[in-house]
């Protein structure tokens, strides 16, 4: 199997922003790639984050990178509410540089009027980063509709809207996809690497030293399952797209 590539001093500096989650501390690694090639170095950007809060690891990126960013977030309670569920009409006006909308679309049921509404806030020449798992596990119920999507998945249906997409990809490894469908928690970056050592550092002391019984001779099977980033169908974790709007729109379909 082909290793998936990686640069690997924007890895450490994923890993450190993102310490928490292994597979989403890789795709963090691609967002500062894109950002880096098409980007002018120490910008200022105009960022919608659909889904999240101001502390994604995206954001945190970029400030490491050097941009600054004028953040408004859509889709918190607290905040601007967009429902991607609904089928939206309304066309707006505003001027961002980049939309990011991380680890959501696994809980949106209506993908078709999803995709339409992350195009209708985009102007033209606005990019848009998407990423989201290929395969996971259930969580956040009730708000959980799928396993996951392909990198072709995510594709098709910018294209579909007229976006071209500048790159694409997905990846993961034997060991977290493992981790990922036989594991109450996630990898972190530690867990990855060395499976036996941090598994359940998020919970009480308690709860985690029962896990750590139950869960010993599982989490000590990882070391059978490799732990090279790969872009294999049969282990892929994570999906990524980054897109931009053409600055002379076509008719959407």
């Amino acid at each position: 199997m082909t290793p998936y590539p990686l640069d690997p001093n924007l890895k450490k500096l994923a890993n450190r922003i993102n310490p928490g989650n292994f597979g989403r501390a890789c795709v963090l690694t691609e967002f500062m790639s894109q950002i880096l090639m098409n980007f002018e170095f120490g910008s200022k950007l105009n960022v919608a984050i659909i889904g999240g809060s101001v502390n994604e690891p995206e954001i945190l990126a970029l400030e490491r990178l050097g941009f600054s960013t004028d953040v408004r977030v859509f889709g918190i309670d607290e905040n601007e509410y967009l429902d991607l569920n609904q089928n939206s009409e309304e066309k707006f006006n505003f001027n961002f540089d980049l939309i990011l909308c991380s680890q959501v679309l696994e809980h949106i049921w209506c993908h078709e009027n999803a995709f339409r509404n992350i195009f209708h806030i985009m102007p033209a020449g606005c990019h848009v980063w998407l990423a989201c798992p290929t395969s996971n596990r259930a969580h956040a119920s009730p708000d959980y509709f799928s396993a996951g999507f392909t990198r072709t998945y995510l594709v098709k249906n910018l294209e579909y809207l007229g976006l071209s997409v500048i790159a694409s990809g997905q990846l993961g490894t034997a060991r977290c996809y493992r981790a990922t469908h036989t594991m109450p928690v996630w990898l972190t970056v530690k867990s990855h690497m060395i499976p036996i050592l941090h598994p359940f550092s998020g919970y009480k002391k308690g709860t985690r030293i029962a896990l750590v019984v139950r869960y010993f001779f599982r989490n000590l099977e990882l070391f059978l399952f490799s732990n090279k980033i790969i872009s294999n169908d049969a282990f892929s974790t994570e999906s990524w797209v980054f897109a931009r709007k053409p600055l002379i729109e076509h008719h959407e379909k």
